[in-house]
């Protein structure tokens, strides 16, 4: 490691220790924090809709729920800051900053889910990057699509495969509780069934440049619940690759911000 890297490392460290003592606990991440009982029947858990093999990358929620927090509070602020750092070239902090003051980036923070997971694909191999899809598929599983387009071998679909398998005799029929409940909450965004068309074209425009990210912005279109939270991941992509339409959302998620606190009264 060299200095550079290791002064990181340690200013990485630091940060996390303060955010641990310091950053209040996510209300999502509340979720999320578990026991071993507890992931062996993750419907149990209140509020838990996702699939339950989600728990295999987030060794972490078995920490104590401070530490477990600010882990994945990092993970978070961490991905889309390598994500805009392997996409965005030498104006990747441009790419950073403007996801990062999207509300959809600061709603990720103040609820600290697990969407540092699906835009984490895009800095992986196939055979790892298609279970991590799989993993919250609500937020960007449509580039799977134009990954299997590019590279159409079986072989890196296997670990998905073998993990369903497995889920399946550990879980049983654990797509039976997927977004049990979530289509009335009001922060669901999807614009379910009515937008399916603009998925159907930004899939088929994806599919046709062999673009994963114009295809992934296909999925908040197709399927029936999403938070904005999770545009996040999608917004620092747009904000490397397309960088027009990344200002657009951030424009208008900002825009919805100030509708909603008027109607609110703030």
């Amino acid at each position: 490691m060299d200095r550079k890297a290791y002064r990181h490392f340690l200013f990485a460290l630091v940060a996390l220790a303060c955010v641990t003592w310091v950053f209040p606990i996510g209300r999502d991440w509340k979720t999320y924090a578990a026991t071993i009982d507890q992931i062996r029947t993750p419907y149990l858990i209140p509020d838990f809709t996702g699939p339950p093999y989600t728990y295999l990358v987030l060794p972490h929620a078995l920490l104590d729920i401070n530490i477990g927090n600010a882990i994945n509070l990092f993970l978070n602020i961490a991905v889309i800051g390598l994500v805009a750092y392997k996409y965005g070239g030498e104006r990747w902090h441009y790419a950073f900053a403007l996801t990062m003051t999207s509300p959809m980036a600061i709603n990720l923070i103040m609820s600290n889910n697990i969407d540092w997971i699906p835009p984490s694909a895009f800095l992986v191999q196939d055979w790892a990057a298609y279970p991590l899809l799989a993993m919250k598929p609500q937020a960007l599983g449509m580039a799977a699509l134009i990954r299997y387009k590019k590279n159409p071998r079986l072989l890196p679909l296997l670990p998905l495969v073998a993990l369903l398998i497995v889920s399946f005799g550990v879980w049983g029929a654990w797509w039976t509780h997927l977004g049990k409940g979530l289509g009335s909450v009001p922060w669901n965004f999807a614009p379910w069934p009515y937008f399916i068309p603009i998925g159907i074209y930004l899939v088929w425009v994806g599919w046709g440049a062999d673009d994963e990210i114009i295809a992934a912005c296909g999925t908040p279109f197709l399927v029936p619940y999403f938070a904005p939270y999770s545009l996040a991941g999608l917004h620092v992509l747009l904000a490397c690759r397309h960088r027009r339409a990344a200002y657009w959302l951030w424009a208008v998620g900002w825009w919805w911000v100030l509708i909603e606190g008027r109607r609110a009264g703030l």
